[in-house]
């Protein structure tokens, strides 16, 4: 059985998509000569949550591969060292820990309110909600 690493599956799947769009049913690895700004963004789509234009361009500026292996190898990256000059987190408080764990549905809520007295932190009525007449 062929292991493939994280990196050969992005180069495969960058490979396939270039061979979509062309028309080819060519899946070797893409070339630096292949390698466009469109390319740049679709890895960085496919393999995260896309990038700003910058990233985008910065990453169209390296070789495919290396671009795969700033994208596998985070923590020796650039946009790692970029992230760790962040501030640090700032709770807000606005949480309610009341709230979890948090229903999947309404039909969830109505279930959880029936079996305890009580959803999404609001105690039920033991009557119910029924109308006056």
């Amino acid at each position: 059985m062929m292991r493939l690493t994280v990196s050969a599956l992005l180069l495969c799947g960058m490979a396939q998509a270039h061979a979509l769009a062309s028309g080819a049913g060519d899946l070797s690895p893409i070339s630096a000569q292949q390698w466009t700004t469109a390319h740049a963004a679709h890895l960085l789509e496919r393999a995260g949550f896309g990038g700003t234009p910058e990233e985008v361009a910065r990453v169209a500026a390296m070789s495919p591969q290396a671009a795969v292996n700033e994208l596998v190898h985070f923590k020796n990256s650039d946009r790692a060292r970029l992230n760790a000059k962040l501030p640090a987190f700032d709770e807000s408080d606005i949480h309610d820990a009341g709230l979890e764990p948090f229903p999947a549905s309404r039909p969830a809520v109505t279930a959880q309110a029936k079996q305890t007295g009580e959803a999404l932190g609001v105690s039920v009525k033991p009557a119910g909600n029924r109308r006056m007449q």
